[in-house]
């Protein structure tokens, strides 16, 4: 299996997210930690930088996917810090 380019083209260097899940086994542990949280409450996004299950499940992508745990949080800051639709910050 190939990642796919928005023109359809293989990108045989870079495989696509199921393939290094499915080749690695890290999809049992995926699926593990979401078993972990089953009642647990994902916060509004507003509040996703202070969610701990969110944290949780940010942990197990990470390094199931091999991605930088810092990327993944400035990026979840980045968008806690997004105004709602309503054009407001969350509790404003």
């Amino acid at each position: 299996m190939l990642e796919r380019g928005p023109g359809g083209e293989d990108h045989p260097d870079h495989p696509c997210i199921l393939q290094i899940l499915m080749q690695t086994n890290e999809l049992t542990r995926l699926a593990a930690a979401y078993a972990a949280h089953p009642t647990d409450i994902l916060l509004p996004l507003p509040q996703m930088n202070e969610c701990p299950t969110r944290q949780a499940l940010d942990h197990a992508v990470c390094t199931a996917l091999a991605l930088d745990p810092e990327t993944v949080a400035t990026i979840r800051r980045h968008l806690a810090a997004e105004p709602s639709v309503t054009g407001k910050r969350y509790g404003s």
